[in-house]
């Protein structure tokens, strides 16, 4: 700062307030003045390599207006509607369908625009829209279900019929959801296990029991069998008649 005080005022003509008026005086104060800085610029030169004087003329603006902030792929994690613009120092809003800058302050500039009204008033209708997640079947799945579901319904199925194998009384079905969720909480299947003595009874009379009795049919045409029935002892006057059905497979006996 001496030096550009001291050369500002030989180049303006004007001398330093602490020079005398007199012209002995004015020479012995400009010589001092002269040397003192050729002095000091010369051991700026060695120590750093470079003349000040000639620094400080390169030297441009300083401060914000220099440098310019670029655009970052982090912001795009805080911000997923944000993305990278036409250059590095732009940013696209996909809320707000349109292209800002974010050279000045870099982030700032980016928060600033979302916490204004007019990105809010936009982004308050998307948050409002439901997904259609929601609707989605995944690729993988068995008659319109997912997999993991297929596998909850598989085991309703063969729990249904184990109880008609062993003749539990459907009445026992109440216990075994809650059972099975209490024993095995680790088990996405049991979890999801929601069969009580409506649904087996469902499943055995619409599912199961169709099913057993085509396949019976089909054998009944095709190898020998026998037909055993049988009357109810009750006293009213609705009567049982169980028919059973026993046939001959080459594998095994099937009733």
């Amino acid at each position: 700062k001496r030096q550009l005080s001291i050369l500002s005022c030989f180049q303006n003509n004007q001398l330093p307030k602490k020079v005398a008026r007199s012209e002995d005086t004015v020479e012995e104060a400009v010589e001092e003045a002269v040397e003192e800085t050729v002095e000091e610029v010369e051991e700026a030169v060695e120590e750093t390599g470079e003349n000040p004087l000639e620094t400080e003329k390169r030297r441009g603006l300083c401060g914000a207006a220099t440098y310019r902030c670029s655009f970052k792929k982090e912001w795009s994690t805080r911000w997923p509607f944000i993305t990278m613009g036409t250059t590095s120092s732009f940013y696209w809003c996909s809320v707000c369908r349109q292209e800002n800058s974010c050279a000045h302050q870099g982030v700032r500039d980016i928060s600033r625009h979302v916490e204004g009204k007019g990105h809010r008033a936009k982004e308050q209708p998307l948050n409002s829209v439901s997904s259609i997640a929601q609707f989605y079947v995944p690729e993988t799945s068995v008659g319109g279900m997912s997999v993991q579901e297929a596998k909850t319904r598989r085991a309703e199925v063969k729990v249904a019929v184990a109880m008609v194998q062993h003749n539990v009384p459907f009445a026992v079905a109440d216990h075994f959801s809650p059972l099975y969720k209490e024993c095995f909480r680790d088990s996405p299947t049991a979890q999801g296990f929601k069969s009580a003595s409506t649904k087996t009874t469902c499943i055995i009379n619409e599912a199961v029991a169709p099913h057993f009795k085509k396949e019976l049919v089909m054998k009944m045409r095709e190898n020998p069998f026998t037909l055993v029935t049988d009357g109810s002892n009750d006293t009213g006057l609705e009567k049982m008649n169980p028919l059973t059905v026993r046939i001959f497979d080459t594998n095994k006996v099937v009733h």
